[in-house]
């Protein structure tokens, strides 16, 4: 059975008469077209639903019209709704995860929807984009959730260097004989049917039976990080502070999707990396507080590399410039941005004493070419 006759109707009180019409059966044959066409006056998510819905319909020209759409403007509709925001039906999500000629950046954000079934997100795990499997690795709740996946990461050849060290940093914190041991026992037919509310809260419950297990062991996670003087100073900053650190790694990771804004800020410079990285899925980060991480030098380098790679965030001017003046960037990810950098900023990171020996070398070559694009030629 595909994936589109198991689509449930859309709710009565949100769909309209059209949508409505079209799961009941009653709608004509010549409506159905029009839907499998796009052309109904519906909404985006709406319209990629009905596609995905009448794959499977009784007429063959209806069929035919929904497969053509899906596989053309339907990309440029999921990509516009995921970029938009707008919440898609799970058959959508998964009819999308499932196909090979999506764009890797659509299947980077449909593999940290929540709405995306656990079978859907282990075939994803086996998809030979490396940034899509570096970004289902982060998603630390639903690797818990899911051993299989983790089984799959593994067995990809196009998991890049940077996804296998982090694959290898959760399996040190979360063993996988203690994983198994903690997902719930259940079908895989009951899996892949569970919704995002079943799926948040197994991956809860897998934290919290992780955090009881790891209570008796060594926390073994290193320095905490270093206060500034003005959050020393905010006695709500230290309690934060002093709370946070009594929590142990599995407890860290849950508490960065809820996080305040304080709270992200000490979450951030964790020294276990899974626990700093987590805090960059949250949905609650702001544009501003990406452009506070990329100035922080007390962060790992993966929280910058990670913040580097993501297009929305360095389309920002503040956060790329503060990448490129922050000693810890990585400096595969600065320099590429030193050619967007305007002549003013160029002759502030010329005179920087913290930028690295190689991006000062990068820069000043990249101000000399400016400058001399900027003389008019004395030749007669």
């Amino acid at each position: 059975m595909s994936i589109a006759s198991t689509a449930a109707p859309p709710s009565s009180s949100a769909a309209s008469p059209l949508v409505e019409a079209i799961f009941s059966g009653s709608a004509p044959a010549p409506v159905r077209l029009a839907a499998a066409r796009g052309a109904l006056p519906v909404t985006r998510p709406e319209r990629l639903l009905l596609c995905v819905h009448l794959r499977d319909d009784t007429d063959a020209a209806v069929r035919e019209a929904a497969e053509q759409r899906l596989a053309g403007e339907g990309r440029t509709d999921l990509a516009a709704s995921l970029e938009a925001g707008e919440p898609l039906a799970p058959a959508v999500l998964e009819h999308f995860a499932r196909r090979a000629d999506v764009d890797p950046q659509a299947l980077e954000k449909l593999a940290i929807d929540p709405g995306l079934s656990n079978a859907a997100l282990e075939e994803m795990a086996g998809c030979p984009h490396p940034s899509v499997l570096e970004r289902i690795i982060i998603n630390q709740t639903r690797l818990l959730a899911d051993p299989e996946v983790v089984r799959r990461l593994e067995a990809n050849p196009k998991l890049s260097a940077t996804g296998r060290r982090l694959l290898n940093e959760f399996r040190h914190d979360f063993r996988e004989g203690r994983s198994q041991e903690i997902v719930l026992d259940r079908p895989q037919e009951s899996a892949a049917a569970e919704s995002a509310a079943e799926a948040e809260a197994a991956a809860l419950a897998a934290v919290e039976a992780a955090a009881a297990a790891a209570a008796a062991e060594p926390a073994g996670e290193g320095a905490p990080p270093e206060l500034l003087p003005e959050e020393a100073a905010d006695e709500a900053f230290k309690a934060a502070y002093v709370r946070i650190m009594s929590l142990s790694v599995p407890q860290k990771i849950m508490l960065t999707i809820k996080a305040t804004r304080e709270e992200r800020a000490i979450l951030v410079r964790d020294s276990n990396r899974l626990v700093a990285t987590s805090v960059l899925k949250s949905p609650k980060v702001s544009e501003l507080e990406v452009e506070q991480i990329a100035n922080m030098r007390n962060v790992s380098d993966e929280v910058l590399r990670i913040v580097g790679h993501h297009k929305n965030w360095t389309r920002n001017y503040s956060v790329m410039f503060a990448l490129c003046r922050n000693p810890k960037t990585p400096i595969g990810v600065s320099l590429p941005f030193l050619n967007r950098l305007n002549v003013r900023d160029l002759k502030n990171l010329l005179t920087d004493k913290n930028v690295s020996e190689a991006v000062r070398r990068m820069v000043k070559k990249t101000f000399d070419l400016r400058n001399q694009a900027a003389q008019p030629s004395r030749k007669k």
